[in-house]
C-alpha cells in the first residue's frame, strides 16, 4: 500500500460468563490476528500483538464481570513487523482464528506441558520426558524472601494411542501419581520420565500421535488438566547430516 496506509478494523463483542467461573482464573485466547491486534476489555487496556501468525493470550481475571462484558479488538493491516512476514505476498487483514476464553482453578493451576522424547541405541524402546509447570498463586504467609509451605497437591499422568488405548496411568501404578509440595505463590517445573516400549514411531509418511494428560489432584480430586498431543521422534545430528 503507498505510503504504508492499509485498513485498521474494530471488533466488539458483547458476552456473559457463568457464574460458577466466580473466583477462577480466565485468560482469553487469540488464535491469528493479521497483523496487529490492541484488545480492550471493559476499558481495559490488554497489551498490543504484532504477527498474525502466531497465537497469544491475556489473564483477564481481574477485569471480568459476569455479565455484560464489552471486548474490543483494534486490528492494523500493517505493523512495523508485517513486511518481514510476507516480503513477496499480500494478506487481508482481520481476525481470521479463534478467540476463546479458557478457565482453571484461580489459586493453583497447571501450564501446558512440554514433552520430549529419546529412543535407545536400537531405535526400539523410547524414554518419554514430561515437564510441567504447577502454578501457584496462594498468599504467601511468611514476610520476605522465603514463601510458606501450603496444601501438597499430586500430578496424575496418562497416555493414550491413536486409537484411545492408554498405554500409561494411574490406574496401573508404575509411580505415574507423584505428589507435589506444597509452595505459596511459587511456579515449580516438575520432571518426570517413563520408559515406554516399543512405541510406534513418527515419521513424515505416518505420523502416528499420542495423547499425553496431565491432571492436577487436590486432595485425590481433579480440579485441572492439560492435554497435548505428541510423536515418538527423535532428530540428530550425526557426521554433519540431519
Amino acid at each position: 500500500f503507498p505510503g504504508d496506509k492499509a485498513s485498521t478494523g474494530y471488533y466488539s463483542r458483547t458476552f456473559d460468563i457463568p457464574q460458577s467461573w466466580k473466583g477462577r482464573r480466565v485468560l482469553l485466547h487469540f488464535d491469528g490476528v493479521w497483523a496487529c491486534a490492541s484488545p480492550v476489555l471493559n476499558g481495559h487496556e490488554l497489551g498490543v500483538h504484532d504477527s498474525g501468525y502466531t497465537s497469544f493470550a491475556y489473564d483477564i481475571t481481574d477485569f471480568l464481570k459476569i455479565s455484560g462484558n464489552v471486548l474490543d479488538v483494534k486490528v492494523e493491516q500493517v505493523s512495523r513487523y508485517s513486511k518481514f512476514d510476507t516480503n513477496d505476498d499480500w494478506t487481508l487483514g482481520g481476525i481470521y482464528r479463534d478467540v476463546w476464553l479458557e478457565t482453571m482453578p484461580g489459586h493453583r493451576w497447571l501450564e501446558m506441558p512440554v514433552v520430549t522424547t529419546t529412543f535407545d541405541s536400537k531405535y526400539c524402546n523410547a524414554s518419554l520426558r514430561v515437564k510441567v509447570v504447577v502454578a501457584d498463586n496462594h498468599k504467601s504467609k511468611v514476610a520476605g524472601n522465603f514463601p510458606s509451605f501450603g496444601e501438597d497437591c499430586q500430578l496424575a499422568y496418562s497416555v493414550k494411542d491413536a486409537d484411545g488405548r492408554e498405554i500409561l496411568s494411574s490406574a496401573g501404578g508404575s509411580g505415574t501419581v507423584i505428589r507435589v509440595q506444597g509452595q505459596d505463590a511459587t511456579d515449580k517445573e516438575i520432571v518426570k520420565d517413563f520408559s515406554v516400549s516399543r512405541p510406534v514411531q513418527w515419521n513424515a509418511e505416518n505420523p502416528y500421535l499420542y495423547t499425553l494428560t496431565v491432571s492436577l489432584l487436590e486432595k485425590g480430586k481433579a480440579v485441572h488438566s492439560r492435554s497435548v498431543r505428541f510423536g515418538f521422534r527423535q532428530i540428530e545430528i550425526d557426521n554433519g547430516g540431519v
